[in-house]
């Protein structure tokens, strides 16, 4: 500033900064857009590219007649295989969509879809061909942002195949810029699928972005496809902010491959992350019980939270990563039994091999078990060599042994809880003894080798409260495929252990009383209990 503050304004600017620091780091796309999570319809999941102009207008006037558009599910995304490979005007060079599947133009959809009361998203890429092979926009995005704007649209999801060899960033920062040229607004989604450290620059250049792969390829959804996105998204709680959203892919809600329990659970995770909740099935035929899972006013509510704070794990939770995870388990109890293969160098047990998690120089990655051995894009990763205290290899397993990856020969594994991988040193925590019966024994610990003992999550969302009270949605998770017991103290939740606190459940719709000191339940095998507590 050219004058002098003066001290009133010092001190107000002194505040303002205090303030700041105490709430989320996260600061989303400053273009007034997205404040919540993001709702609609996408049509990826459920069709593929086997939808037209009608599949979306019947969308529309299923979605407004079965409550989806007054529960908040008000943008409707036409994806993939909009302007067929080279389909531009050959002057302008603007878009040119299939006339076939779209009679009416993009615009005439769009001025039907916002008749009804949604808004209308498109779809592009930031290459030349987008995934399914379609028209991208690499090297057109201002003639594509101002044919966007012209037609009415309000939602850009730019997808990242087939991208030229730039930065993600700038790349996607192209796009960024010309759809604020256009002075329209356009909420811009960059499905960027975690590349390239997105939770870093990604708040500054969209109002969201993926944050993992696909959740699964159309109308084949998976468990582990719904739980790899979660934890693959949650990963980075403080890059999420209003305006700014991490997204780990549509909902499968409704989708063969999961139980109507875990359809549950699958809504809840995305509704504890902040993540945008994109309906992505035939929604013209929905039974009730699927679209009871959508219109649960009461997580929604938890999902759409002005606050915009992505839930995070209770200090004394910690997530089972997978079925694969290994652990330290006593000897004398259930450990895994394993064999050294001297000629292939596998030490395997009856349900796989012993790996090093991952093909990429990931620091201090873990060392799993993987049903199968042998093969896939790093095979030296199941392969190992057991070197005695004196330095010599020694392929009969020697009563003391460090066992060393050949992934690159100088990693050893640590008697650590997951076991994990670390530089070798000759320490006593990387020495290992494989017994006659198999047990595979820590020299430092004396605990054994085996499969890490699933434990229920408690994940923690904050929520917007009046002023002299505090809210909080409260998850108890259980990843595994056996009940489990879960608990949580107040003080585990950011609440005053001692003070009374109600509890409401989110999927019974009914008040639980009030605690004064802690919670306690049984979860059932992939289900949740997703409580709302007030104090």
């Amino acid at each position: 500033f050219r004058r002098k503050m003066s001290a009133l304004l010092l001190q107000l600017v002194a505040a303002a900064c205090l303030a700041a620091c105490l709430l989320p780091t996260a600061r989303g796309l400053n273009n007034g857009l997205a404040r919540t999570p993001p709702m609609g319809f996408a049509n990826w999941n459920g069709f593929g590219c086997n939808y037209n102009d009608t599949t979306f207008r019947e969308t529309a006037k299923a979605m407004k007649t079965n409550g989806m558009l007054a529960a908040g599910y008000d943008t409707l995304i036409i994806q993939e295989c909009i302007t067929p490979a080279g389909h531009r005007d050959p002057v302008t060079g603007a878009p040119q969509p299939d006339p076939v599947k779209f009679p009416d133009g993009i615009k005439g959809l769009c001025d039907f879809i916002h008749s009804l009361g949604f808004k209308c998203g498109i779809y592009t890429d930031v290459g030349p061909e987008t995934c399914a092979g379609y028209e991208g926009s690499f090297g057109f995005e201002k003639i594509d942002a101002e044919t966007y704007a012209s037609w009415g649209v309000d939602f850009v999801e730019e997808d990242s195949c087939h991208h030229p060899t730039l930065e993600y960033k700038a790349l996607y920062t192209r796009m960024r810029d010309a759809l604020n040229a256009t002075g329209r607004p356009i909420v811009f989604y960059m499905c960027v699928q975690g590349q390239d450290s997105v939770y870093q620059w990604g708040p500054s250049v969209g109002n969201l972005w993926r944050t993992t792969g696909d959740i699964c390829a159309p109308g084949h959804a998976s468990w582990q496809g719904m739980l790899r996105n979660f934890r693959g998204d949650t990963k980075w709680p403080n890059a999420t902010a209003p305006g700014g959203w991490q997204d780990p892919d549509m909902l499968v809600v409704g989708m063969p491959g999961l139980t109507p329990a875990e359809w549950k659970t699958h809504f809840t995770l995305w509704c504890m992350a902040a993540a945008p909740l994109w309906a992505g099935i035939d929604v013209t035929s929905l039974s009730q019980d699927v679209l009871d899972i959508f219109l649960n006013k009461e997580l929604i509510a938890v999902d759409q939270d002005p606050a915009g704070i992505m839930a995070t794990l209770a200090p004394t939770s910690r997530p089972l990563q997978d079925q694969y995870e290994l652990d330290l388990v006593s000897c004398s109890g259930n450990p895994l039994l394993w064999s050294y293969n001297k000629s292939l160098q596998f030490i395997q047990t009856k349900t796989g091999c012993l790996t090093r998690e991952g093909c990429d120089p990931t620091p201090n990655p873990r060392a799993i078990i993987w049903p199968q051995c042998g093969g896939g894009g790093c095979p030296t990763n199941q392969q190992w060599s057991l070197k005695n205290m004196s330095g010599a290899v020694n392929v009969n397993a020697p009563p003391s042994s460090q066992i060393i990856t050949q992934w690159d020969n100088t990693t050893c594994i640590v008697a650590e809880s997951p076991l994990r991988m670390a530089k070798c040193d000759s320490s006593t925590g990387q020495q290992w003894v494989m017994g006659p019966s198999g047990k595979l024994r820590s020299v430092s610990l004396g605990t054994c080798v085996g499969i890490k003992k699933p434990s229920a999550e408690v994940w923690v969302k904050p929520l917007t409260s009046a002023q002299g009270s505090k809210r909080v949605a409260v998850t108890l998770f259980n990843p595994s495929e056996q009940s489990l017991r879960a608990a949580f103290s107040l003080s585990d939740i950011g609440l005053q252990g001692g003070a009374k606190a109600s509890v409401r459940d989110m999927w019974t719709h009914t008040a639980n009383g009030t605690i004064i000191s802690s919670f306690s339940a049984t979860v059932q095998p992939h289900g949740v209990i997703a409580l709302l507590l007030e104090q």
